[in-house]
């Protein structure tokens, strides 16, 4: 069936209207990419004080997705609701943060597989 363009683009309107802080508040499960490309799956979104202004994403990484990373909502750049996907700003680097999680796991790789 298809939909009248009217339609549907009342329905692209009342997205765009949905403030940020609403927005990740509905992307559990979607897909997050920063500049460099696929990071994980948001596993759950976090709030500091009150529930209805969440502060991080709880992304889960790795191969089988069990490393949880928290990402601050204030490094996102958008979220797309009907693709699922949420986009990082360029200034975020989740490889950063990956390396600080592995240096506090495993200690300080120095080389090409040399352990400090």
């Amino acid at each position: 069936m298809l939909l009248p363009l009217s339609l549907k683009l009342r329905a692209l309107q009342q997205t765009a209207e949905i403030g940020q802080e609403e927005q990740c508040l509905r992307c559990g499960g979607f897909t997050v990419y920063d500049p460099e490309g696929r990071i994980g799956t948001v596993g759950d979104v976090r709030a500091a004080s009150s529930p209805d202004h969440p502060t991080m994403l709880a992304v889960r990484v790795g191969l089988f997705r069990t490393r949880i990373v928290l990402i601050p909502t204030t490094d996102v750049d958008h979220i797309f609701l009907h693709d699922r996907r949420v986009t990082l700003k360029a200034q975020h680097r989740a490889a950063d943060t990956l390396g600080r999680m592995v240096e506090e796991l495993s200690g300080r790789v120095v080389g090409a597989g040399h352990v400090k």
